[in-house]
């Protein structure tokens, strides 16, 4: 166990890092991989190993039947200490309620699988996204899991979409399916962003939250959306520091999208 001193110090190293390598872009793509994952621990994790696909630890690849080589060094991470403790005064049909309390956070070690050798993994092991590329399935999964109306509108040439305060997504009439669905992401993540209540985000900030997770959920469903966002996320960030204050909320509504998607009672298009 360790104490926050130390977990902010190798944060800030990260970030240090980060900042320096002037590669947001990569950035973005690499959390797309691990969006289950804490912000602060993807940011460790790539600022040690930012060629990783995929983490375990020693336990689980020796579950599955691989093991660690010799000489590799573990990518150590924050992995968070939860506490069961008996809450008396608040009764539940036995008569108490075991509450679960974060009681500080340990570092532990995982190993990206290039680290590791042994059997091949199945590939449901991996993780394998819903679509893999298909811009009229993606745009369908979207329009379905939305919660809020999408309406398609004539639009001046430029403009792609909106997100209206009346909780509404507008699209231009213009779009392929590939645009759709970028688009399509960029203005629900303006709507999850609105219904946090985040106070202290100025336009700016709210661009680049949208764009940053619109990017990411893109990677994760197989689109490659490198040709606009960089250029979409310099405009309303005029340096990466600005960019980096938003990263955490970022990461949060990326995650909600990609869960959303990956949660819906609808089957794979």
């Amino acid at each position: 166990m360790f104490n926050v001193k130390e977990y902010q110090s190798r944060l800030l190293e990260g970030v240090k890092q980060f900042l320096e390598s002037n590669n947001f872009q990569e950035f973005m793509h690499f959390s797309a991989t691990f969006h289950s994952y804490s912000f602060g621990n993807i940011l460790m994790i790539w600022s040690q190993r930012s060629g990783a696909s995929r983490v375990a630890g020693i336990k689980t690849w020796n579950s599955l039947g691989r093991c660690i080589r010799k000489g590799e060094k573990g990518i150590a991470i924050f992995a968070p200490m939860i506490a069961e403790r008996q809450k008396e005064d608040i009764l539940d049909n036995d008569g108490v309620i075991n509450q679960k309390t974060l009681t500080g956070f340990s570092q532990v070690y995982v190993f990206d699988v290039s680290q590791t050798e042994g059997k091949d993994l199945p590939v449901f092991d991996i993780g394998k996204p819903v679509m893999d590329g298909n811009a009229d399935a993606l745009v369908e999964r979207i329009l379905q899991i939305s919660p809020v109306p999408v309406e398609l509108e004539d639009m001046t040439e430029g403009r792609n979409g909106y997100y209206a305060q009346e909780k509404r997504i507008a699209l231009s009439t213009s779009l392929n399916a590939a645009e759709k669905a970028k688009t399509l992401l960029h203005e629900l993540a303006h709507h999850l962003t609105h219904e946090k209540n985040i106070e202290g985000l100025d336009r700016a900030n709210k661009e680049i939250i949208a764009e940053g997770s619109a990017y990411v959920g893109a990677a994760y469903f197989g689109f490659d959306a490198s040709n606009y966002s960089p250029a979409y996320l310099a405009n309303w960030g005029q340096d990466y520091l600005k960019i980096f204050s938003t990263c955490q909320i970022m990461h949060d509504i990326a995650t909600d999208l990609i869960t959303m998607m990956n949660n819906s009672r609808f089957l794979p298009l």
